[in-house]
């Protein structure tokens, strides 16, 4: 963590009076921990956390949080203008007077993968907050609240929302959920869709009934909501939680139901409308919005037992709400659901030239401003093939469901371990390309694959610390054959599962390797020889020439010398070779030593080893073979309570009968007079170009 500046600031605090700030910029989680832990402290003092572009996905839980002045997160955008994002769960508990500010710009924002499903909650005390704000933020994936305070009592001062993006997160409560009072909202420029089961965007409802209400001014104006949750529950709820003189504005929104149905999106069952807005007393005035598929204003107006609590701008007499007017159909805005360019895909562009730019108040836009284009957008289809492999990639940046003349598009040929690239359908070789879009496009990525029977690379993982079922069977295979991986403990007892990790290594350099995670703690390999490990077991009848690859490495204290064996029962083993983790220290890094650095584990199996109806290997740690660990460890400066081996890479080759791979040309197809298989096993009757099958114990690429 660099701490950049400390300076005395004026014009950018919510004060004007000049105080010192802190500025600190955080590459990992413990760069952040340490700077969220030490600043937010002084009251009055403006301090900053600037969220490093590169450093990837954050994932983290804070305690012990800040008490005074502001403290903004800034995300540092990379030279794409991609954000960085931060899977977190902040607590705010600690603050207990009006005098600290928390303001997020500039960054995406998710619920960690673990907890209660909040980015930032108040839980356990009355919480006390001057400003609370997100701008230029894209959240998503947050499990319940993005906010949420629990206990009654407290206030805000101030709560924004302001040019944010809130979409694809299946949470079933309310976005912002308040027990304590608001003083002034303001949710501005921002855009809510694919929320299936969300209840509400904003709910001030559960402040005690016996705290004080204060009158609130809240702002909701030229924001897109598009949001097909089937549900009659307002998106905006007050109930009796605010002053009897608050304000509510809420004009130039998009407020529609989707017309579309899919995994992000209900159907909106036959009669049936939601509500936008629900509260009691107060006035509410609501211009210029276009809204299809919601019920009148007034089904939102909350009366108490006696009848009390009818908006202040209501009129009895002709039941029409003063204020309430000039609101819009799509047919009135002269707008269709093409006139969006993809909001199927999440894309609610719009022209420029459309009614609605200047339809709103005082002849303002409609909407989200960020939305409106220049030009009108041409839709553009776009497809990328695979030649010659089954486990080579392309990954596709960014993905779309729609993509548009003038999009970039990045392509990355993804080797997977397994493959070599060969080039482009259209010539170009670069492993990477930039490609701009100037109409249709469909374009191939070739590759040779490598020659192997069964590879075990984990490409399934999709988020770190998943556990796997075991036995595992191999992502990919060329043989159809009975291949398994398992886990064993150190009594060696197979267990159910297989701990994994995605982020080995980063620290010494950037080589992120999809792997198996075995993990001891150090007193019972102080007694035992015998360590948990991973195996592979497979048949090796009709097989010759076999070879075993994998890469093995360390973060954390393991044994120096890392076994491959052999074993024909899986009870007695013989060693096949060894890999060591060395002391690879560094100048830059010298109290790593070997650790957080991959090592080739490669062995020829005996001919001996051919023709068996079963063949156990384990990668296993010799702890006879002395400790790798650093140097801290070493002199008892850092306690030693935990073993970490990591396996990645896993691949067993060789020849085997009918395991040549002929080439069909185009012209002529695999005779049906026989069974077809797939590379699994499972038996097909049509078959695709590039794509590898199996016919009679032979293997066949169909060009």
């Amino acid at each position: 963590m660099n701490k950049i500046i400390s300076l005395v600031a004026g014009a950018l605090l919510l004060s004007s009076t000049a105080v010192w700030a802190d500025s600190y910029v955080a590459e990992n989680k413990g760069d952040f921990v340490t700077a969220w832990n030490v600043l937010g402290k002084n009251v009055g003092q403006q301090d900053t956390i600037i969220v490093a572009a590169d450093m990837g996905g954050l994932n983290m839980n804070t305690t012990n949080g800040p008490l005074a002045g502001a403290l903004y997160i800034i995300g540092q955008r990379d030279e794409t203008g991609k954000m960085p994002r931060l899977e977190v769960q902040i607590a705010i508990d600690t603050c207990v007077e009006n005098s600290f500010s928390l303001i997020f710009e500039d960054l995406i924002l998710s619920r960690r993968s673990t907890g209660t499903g909040e980015i930032v909650a108040s839980r356990t005390s009355p919480t006390y907050i001057d400003t609370l704000a997100f701008r230029n933020c894209d959240v998503l994936e947050f499990g319940r609240w993005p906010y949420r305070s629990t206990c009654p009592g407290g206030n805000i001062n101030y709560f924004e929302v302001r040019n944010c993006s809130f979409h694809n997160a299946d949470g079933e409560q309310e976005m912002f959920r308040f027990s304590q009072s608001i003083a002034e909202a303001v949710l501005v420029n921002n855009t809510f869709y694919n929320l299936p089961n969300i209840k509400a965007i904003f709910a001030l409802t559960r402040v005690p009934d016996d705290a004080d209400k204060v009158n609130l001014i809240f702002t909701f104006e030229n924001n897109d909501v598009f949001i097909g949750n089937a549900q009659t529950i307002p998106l905006l709820q007050f109930g009796f939680c605010a002053g009897m003189t608050s304000e509510y504005y809420i004009n130039n929104n998009i407020i529609l139901y989707p017309n579309w149905v899919n995994d992000w999106n209900k159907a909106l069952p036959e009669g049936m409308q939601p509500r936008i807005f629900s509260g009691s007393h107060g006035s509410v005035y609501a211009s210029n919005n276009v809204i299809e598929n919601f019920q009148p204003w007034t089904a939102g107006m909350q009366l108490d037992e006696e009848g009390e609590g009818a908006w202040l701008n209501y009129d009895e007499t002709t039941g029409e709400v003063l204020g309430i007017t000039d609101n819009m159909t799509m047919a009135e805005a002269h707008l269709e659901w093409s006139d969006f360019a993809s909001g199927e895909s999440g894309d609610f562009s719009i022209w420029n030239g459309h009614y609605l730019y200047t339809a709103g108040i005082d002849g303002y836009f409609v909407g989200a401003e960020n939305w409106y284009t220049e030009n009108q957008k041409v839709k553009a289809s776009f497809s990328c093939d695979i030649e010659g492999s089954q486990s080579a990639k392309v990954i596709i940046d960014p993905v779309k469901d729609q993509y548009f003349v003038g999009d970039e598009i990045t392509l990355t040929a993804d080797c997977n371990g397994l493959n070599t690239f060969e080039g482009w359908s259209d010539g170009n070789t670069d492993a990477q390309r930039t490609i701009t879009l100037d109409g249709d496009l469909s374009i191939t990525a070739r590759f040779t694959e490598t020659d192997y029977l069964a590879a075990w690379n984990l490409d399934q993982l999709t988020q770190n610390n998943e556990v796997l079922t075991s036995p595992l069977a191999p992502n990919y295979v060329t043989r159809e054959s009975d291949y398994v991986l398992g886990y064993a403990s150190y009594d060696g007892t197979d267990m159910t599962y297989v701990n994994t990790r995605t982020n080995k290594f980063s620290t010494r350099v950037l080589d992120l390797r999809n792997c198996v995670a075995i993990r001891e703690t150090s007193g019972m390999l102080d007694t035992t020889l015998t360590p948990g490990y991973i195996y592979i077991k497979f048949p090796t009848a009709g097989c010759s020439s076999l070879k075993f690859h994998a890469m093995v490495g360390t973060d954390g204290y393991c044994s120096d010398k890392i076994n491959l064996e052999y074993s024909l029962d899986g009870i007695s083993w013989t060693l096949l070779t060894s890999a060591s983790i060395k002391k690879a220290a560094d100048s830059q890094t010298p109290d790593m030593m070997g650790q957080a650095l991959w090592f080739p584990l490669d062995a020829e199996l005996p001919s001996s080893l051919s023709g068996k109806e079963m063949v156990w290997l384990r990668v296993i740690a010799d702890v006879s073979a002395g400790r790798t660990m650093t140097p801290a460890q070493a002199s008892g400066d850092v306690d030693i309570n935990t073993y970490f081996l990591y396996v990645a890479d896993m691949l067993l080759s060789g020849e085997a009968e009918g395991s040549a791979i002929e080439c069909v040309e185009k012209e002529e197809v695999l005779t049906n007079d026989e069974p077809i298989y797939d590379i699994m096993g499972r038996r097909v009757y049509q078959v695709e170009p590039n794509r590898i099958y199996i016919q009679k114990g032979k293997k066949f690429i169909q060009k």
